[in-house]
């Protein structure tokens, strides 16, 4: 940690449009809040690259959330941002998500592959019985069959890194995953 610190050459950041989510995980550990980055913060968050990223360098960017896809037009008015500042300072730009992928349909991957978002991590907590009891929608329902097939869709246009969180409730069937 200490050493990617000291490198100067590099401009690590990991971003949060919004702290809403479209799931009720049982485990979640974030504030319920509506909590959505303003303009503000949008255009400060842009000062600070523009300060910080170093001429030839590498900005990567990791957006993350609640639920980051609730907010598509905060990731594109940022990308666009971040790209063209990284342009202008021939500096190599490379960003990810991490997100449950529920509203990873074919125009969101589109988009994503036009910000430059190459790849993204999900979780499944399980089988679809012991995640869809784990990770519902907020309304209720189940998550785990839609999530799979965005997943497999998503799959042909970027690189997908799946996550399994394990505990005491579900260890017994990893195997099935």
């Amino acid at each position: 940690h200490r050493r990617a610190r000291k490198q100067q050459n590099h401009l690590g950041l990991t971003i949060v449009p919004t702290l809403s989510c479209n799931f009720q995980c049982l485990y979640c550990y974030e504030t319920k809040k509506k909590q959505t980055m303003d303009k503000d913060v949008e255009e400060n968050l842009l000062a600070l690259v523009r300060w910080r990223i170093p001429k030839g360098g590498h900005l990567s960017v990791t957006w993350f959330g609640g639920e980051p896809l609730l907010r598509m037009d905060i990731i594109e008015r940022l990308s666009r941002g971040l790209m063209q500042i990284c342009e202008e300072n021939g500096a190599k730009y490379s960003a990810n998500m991490i997100t449950n992928r529920y509203l990873l349909n074919t125009k969101n991957v589109h988009n994503l592959k036009l910000f430059k978002i190459n790849s993204a991590q999900i979780t499944l907590d399980g089988p679809p019985d012991i995640h869809d009891r784990r990770r519902p929608l907020k309304k209720g329902g189940e998550t785990f069959k839609k999530i799979f097939q965005n997943v497999k869709e998503a799959s042909k246009k970027i690189s997908i890194r799946l996550r399994m969180n394990v505990d005491d409730d579900n260890r017994e069937r990893v195997g099935e995953m």
